[in-house]
C-alpha cells in the first residue's frame, strides 16, 4: 500500500530521516536549503526548484491522475507557462530518478 504524508522534521531528526530514506523505509524531499534533494534507496538526487516542487505536488497526489493544467495552477499559481513547461520538468525529474535508481 502507497501513502503519503508530508510532515516537517526538526533538525534534531533529519539525518535519522534522511538513513531511513536511504534504506529505502520513505522517501524524503529536503526543501529547506538552497539546494532540493530527493532521498531514497542509497540516494541523494540534487533538484531544481520548480522540479522539487512539481515532485511534492505529484507526491502530495499519489495514486491520483493530475491533469497538466492542474499543476501548472499549482506550481505556478495561474501565471502564464510555456505548453511544454510541466512535460519537460516531469520528464528531467523521471531522468535523474531513473539514473539514481540505476536504469
Amino acid at each position: 500500500m502507497i501513502t503519503t504524508l508530508r510532515k516537517t522534521v526538526s533538525k534534531h531528526d533529519v539525518n535519522q530521516v534522511k538513513e531511513d530514506a536511504m534504506e529505502g523505509k520513505c522517501v524524503v524531499l529536503d526543501l529547506v536549503g538552497d539546494e532540493k534533494y530527493v532521498y531514497a534507496y542509497n540516494d541523494a538526487v540534487r533538484l531544481e526548484r520548480k522540479e522539487a516542487e512539481v515532485l511534492g505536488y505529484l507526491m502530495d497526489h499519489v495514486m491520483i491522475s493530475c491533469s497538466k493544467h492542474s499543476v501548472e495552477q499549482a506550481i505556478w499559481y495561474g501565471r502564464p507557462v510555456g505548453n511544454s513547461a510541466v512535460k519537460r520538468y516531469i520528464a528531467s525529474l523521471r531522468r535523474k530518478l531513473a539514473q539514481a535508481n540505476g536504469a
